[in-house]
């Protein structure tokens, strides 16, 4: 029996006038059990769930990152290595749509990291897909916690969420990295 259900399932019994009322202790008890059952939800506290799905699919995309970097060769040159494009293709793009949507729905959206980020990994270390994803994703975690610091800080006693601090940062990095002449 659920919390909400045994709330209001509470066996009567007659008192010294002869009022019919819930017992004492089982009211008590109902009444923690619906407080236990849905109080939490209402304030935002979730039980913690592991997150293997998203562990076991980050892992996919790092096994397939060397034939993504050579499909994204194009076709032809997938095709004289051995490498079928479509299937490779669709792989990837299921499993950044499943991890992107287990991100967004786990921390929120926020604007630019998925353009940013990639962009200044690949200006760094070059097209190398699987010597990037680590640094993509430490280079990733670092603004993010930076952009949580600025937002925190900048007007103390309140917060700005991370998303517009973030939104800001991405702004003026993605900017910059379109004016930046390219490397020779």
């Amino acid at each position: 029996m659920d919390a909400v259900s045994s709330a209001y399932d509470c066996s009567f019994k007659r008192n010294q006038r002869g009022i019919s009322a819930p017992h004492a202790s089982e009211n008590r008890t109902n009444l923690l059990k619906l407080a236990i059952g849905i109080i939490p939800g209402i304030i935002g506290i979730s039980t913690p769930r592991p997150r293997t799905s998203s562990t076991k699919r980050a892992i996919g995309a790092y096994l397939i990152a060397d034939q993504l970097t050579i499909v994204g060769l194009g076709e032809t040159v997938a095709v004289n290595l051995g490498i079928n494009s479509n299937v490779i293709l669709w792989a990837g793009l299921v499993i950044v749509a499943l991890i992107t949507s287990l991100v967004v729905v786990t921390v929120g959206n926020i604007p630019f990291i998925g353009l940013v980020v990639p962009n200044i990994v690949s200006r760094i270390m070059g097209d190398k897909l699987r010597a990037g994803l680590p640094a993509v994703a430490l280079l990733g975690a670092a603004l993010v916690l930076l952009c949580d610091v600025i937002g925190r800080v900048i007007v103390f006693p309140f917060e700005i969420p991370v998303a517009t601090v973030f939104g800001v940062l991405g702004t003026v990095l993605f900017l910059g990295l379109l004016m930046r002449q390219p490397a020779r």
